[in-house]
């Protein structure tokens, strides 16, 4: 039996098997079944909520089998579609063997995730730190026997915490513990402009200023969240604006509330280092402490080469020689 056509722009496929899951045998059913649920969850925000509902009102018929879609797409579009839910528990679909929506790429051409990347099923590894995942079967944290529907394979980033409270994105486990992934959420629209972004949920990431960098160094951020911009050794910043937070803009879009700083070189710093190196006190190639340098030097006059009385001038010749440095240290004690 051919797909009800009010979903036939949603599924990919063109076979549907009958009865389904709400016990329609004809697809007109099913129509008024999504107009239904439609309705119903009209506060819902998730984008893929009527090919899961079509999804169930017309499954695929694969080789004389009826393939229902995935629990892993149910538990995300559920978990931002709890008010007014018609749709039957999540836990009656199968965990595999199942029908599942094609992953989403962004507008960059890598993959991304919608609501809390419950359903994601690319295959990132790397989190927001730059850390690589460990295997799921390696940790007992989160077990994947507990999950089987989360697809836990290998080390991808995936989120199984369906309960409301848990990560807002795929994470994984780290030696140090659960991180977020550096993964991009799908749906967003981004302005060409430099350090503007007009996203759903965040910013893109910043880049790094000329001669220096950017903590933490991420590909995307959310609302709220700050970038500390650092000039490399040697240089530091012109303004007093070392940070930046993704803020929302009076027209609902986002942006950086600054700029990158401009790094110059730091002269002062090139002196100290230039007296204090290798060859001056024996320092070697450390930098010296923070603090003040005071520097001594005996002189005195070889000869005059001109003066003028009336004007209370006078041009000499001086030797100087350097005598000792002393350094006033200061430390911040934690």
């Amino acid at each position: 039996m051919r797909r009800s056509s009010a979903c036939a722009e949603l599924l990919g496929y063109e076979q549907v098997s009958l009865p389904n899951i709400f016990g329609h045998h004809q697809l007109s059913d099913s129509d008024v079944m999504l107009k239904s649920v439609v309705v119903s969850t009209r506060d819902c925000s998730h984008p893929q909520l009527r090919v899961l509902v079509c999804a169930l009102a017309a499954p695929k018929c694969q080789m004389s089998r009826q393939h229902f879609p995935c629990r892993s797409l149910c538990e995300e579009v559920y978990d931002q579609c709890r008010e007014g839910w018609l749709l039957p528990p999540c836990e009656l679909l199968p965990d595999t063997d199942c029908w599942n929506v094609k992953p989403t790429t962004a507008e960059h051409g890598e993959d991304c995730y919608h609501g809390r990347g419950i359903n994601y099923r690319g295959e990132s590894n790397t989190t927001v730190s730059g850390t690589r995942c460990e295997r799921w079967s390696e940790q007992r944290s989160i077990r994947p026997w507990d999950y089987t529907w989360a697809n836990l394979e290998e080390n991808y980033c995936r989120n199984p915490a369906v309960h409301p409270g848990g990560f807002t994105q795929p994470f994984c486990v780290t030696l140090n513990g659960l991180e977020e992934c550096d993964i991009f959420p799908c749906g967003r629209h981004v302005i060409t402009q430099v350090l503007l972004c007009s996203t759903d949920q965040g910013c893109e990431d910043p880049g790094e200023p000329v001669f220096g960098t950017r903590k933490p160094a991420k590909r995307f951020y959310k609302l709220g969240e700050r970038v500390t911009f650092t000039c490399h050794k040697g240089y530091r910043p012109v303004s007093a604006d070392i940070s930046a937070t993704c803020e929302r803009t009076d027209n609902n879009s986002t942006r950086w509330s600054n700029g990158k700083p401009t790094c110059e070189v730091d002269n002062r710093q090139k002196l100290l280092d230039d007296l204090l190196s290798r060859n001056t006190v024996g320092h070697g190639d450390k930098l010296h402490p923070p603090g003040e340098v005071d520097i001594q030097f005996r002189a005195y006059v070889q000869k005059i080469v001109e003066m003028d009385e009336k004007g209370e001038q006078i041009v000499t010749s001086t030797v100087a020689q350097f005598v000792s440095t002393s350094i006033l240290c200061s430390y911040n004690r934690h």
